[in-house]
């Protein structure tokens, strides 16, 4: 027989948060010493999705599990003042992608086989980009490396669109960004919704909001961060790609609403299910919401699509976004068991095919033929996987933390148009010099020399420091 559920709510460091704690009668069958876990989560599009799991974990284990819920700008810096303090709250850390380098490079998490030397990567499970594994050499992504992490959600950015506003104006589903804009053109001249596109142009204070909406642009043009990860960490977001992207994300910004620095990923959600905008970009863990009749006063006329093009042959801008499982270091040997079983179970086909049918992203690739689903869950369960076959990784630098400052204030900047696209991504180039400058990764910016020869003086430029002049010529 199981318990009543039992709802509350928990000051920590001063925020109000809500736990949930699916509790049950003990088991029959013998159980392990571990009868209670605490794991955190972000107030999330699958919070609720994660929520039915969790109390499928309890009733299948018998164990308690405590959930502790903390909107998304407080998750990191929580986690890193439950670890400077050795307070060992949780059995099980969960994190954005972001930080899943950093964690692993401060030792903050524990190598699965440390837990148990047996333990193997299911093939069904997504590599995100090899976003579970940690190489400490190359203090990045490298399947040689140690699987620190799990993938909890798989979430990328969907695009989406009012289908019968496309119908009334005769629009064609974009494949570029120039058709979009175009699209958001006749809407625009139609008058027949608020906003033509929304997106999120909001800062915030610890992880991406901004920056995750402008990764996706800046993927479709083939643009990146640095030069070469893992081995030259110039950074190169100022190129003819990075600018385009910022161009972009200002042009969208512009068909949304006027006071930019107040719509984040929330605002978005309720713009499209209110039917104030025809266009945007999501997370795919809120695509189950958009058609729901509770939730949405357009249900049925939302349309889901791949990420755009930054150019005909260029690829959709597609990038990951999931959450990281980790086990953290310092808890006693029965509480690590207990964690990586949760985590195994969290990842089991079973459980993840009940994951996809109460609204969440899974991250098998081998749950969703077989799962239960409502039409619209296939409709953009569809599209997600026709999108990972483009995916590209998230910012998961160890440096992860001082590079979202500076991109969340310098992008918000110039989507709210108070800097020129190019003033804005050439200080925002500037800003990611200086944070892998304080950092000892190796950045291998151009420098020049002079030659002579004779009375005959030239320059030469390269990349690195190692730079000779040319046979017959002497450095001056």
């Amino acid at each position: 027989m199981i318990k009543a559920r039992k709802w509350r709510k928990v000051a920590v460091a001063g925020t109000a948060l809500f736990a949930i704690l699916a509790t049950s009668l003990p088991m029959s069958i013998a159980q392990a010493e571990v009868k209670k876990l605490t794991i955190n989560v972000n107030q999330s599009p699958w919070l609720n999705a994660y929520k039915k799991l969790v109390l499928d974990y309890t009733k299948e284990t018998g164990i308690e599990v405590d959930v502790r819920v903390f909107p998304y700008a407080e998750m990191r810096p929580t986690l890193v003042t439950d670890i400077q303090a050795s307070n060992r709250t949780y059995d099980v850390y969960q994190y954005d992608e972001l930080f899943t380098h950093e964690f692993p490079n401060n030792k903050w998490v524990k190598p699965f086989k440390s837990v148990d030397p047996n333990f193997k990567v299911d093939p069904n499970i997504g590599s995100y980009g090899n976003f579970i594994y940690w190489n400490p050499t190359k203090r990045f992504s490298d399947p040689k490396g140690d699987v620190m992490s799990m993938p909890l959600n798989g979430n990328t950015n969907v695009f989406l669109y009012r289908k019968d506003i496309y119908e009334q104006l005769k629009l064609t589903v974009p494949t570029t960004w120039d058709e979009v804009l175009a699209n958001a053109a006749k809407i625009k001249a139609a008058k027949v919704v608020k906003y033509p596109y929304i997106i999120r142009t909001q800062a915030t204070t610890s992880g991406a909001s901004v920056t995750y909406d402008y990764i996706h642009i800046l993927a479709s043009y083939g643009g990146r961060f640095f030069n070469k990860q893992g081995e030259d960490w110039l950074p190169i977001i100022n190129s003819t790609e990075g600018r385009a992207a910022a161009t972009t994300l200002r042009a969208l910004a512009k068909y949304g609403p006027p006071a930019t620095n107040t719509i984040g990923q929330n605002q978005v959600i309720a713009a499209m299910q209110a039917g104030d905008a025809a266009q945007g970009q999501v997370v795919f863990a809120a695509a189950n919401a958009m058609n729901d009749p509770v939730a949405s006063k357009v249900a049925g006329k939302i349309g889901f699509a791949v990420m755009p093009k930054g150019c005909p042959t260029c690829n959709p801008g597609v990038v990951s976004g999931t959450w990281a499982m980790a086990i953290p270091t310092g808890l006693t040997s029965e509480r690590e068991k207990a964690a990586l079983s949760y985590i195994n179970w969290v990842l089991s086909k079973k459980a993840q095919t009940k994951f996809a049918e109460y609204g969440g992203i899974p991250t098998r690739t081998d749950v969703i033929a077989d799962a239960n689903l409502t039409a619209t869950q296939r409709d953009y369960l569809a599209v997600y996987q026709k999108g990972m076959e483009f995916v590209s990784e998230n910012i998961r630098q160890t440096f992860a933390a001082p590079m979202l400052t500076a991109t969340e204030t310098r992008l918000a900047a110039i989507a709210a148009g108070t800097v020129t696209p190019l003033a804005g991504i050439n200080a925002l180039n500037a800003d990611l010099v200086k944070v892998v400058k304080a950092t000892t990764f190796a950045v291998n910016e151009k420098t020049t020399i002079t030659c002579v020869k004779g009375d005959r003086q030239i320059s030469v430029t390269r990349m690195g420091a190692d730079i000779k002049c040319p046979p017959g010529y002497t450095k001056k």
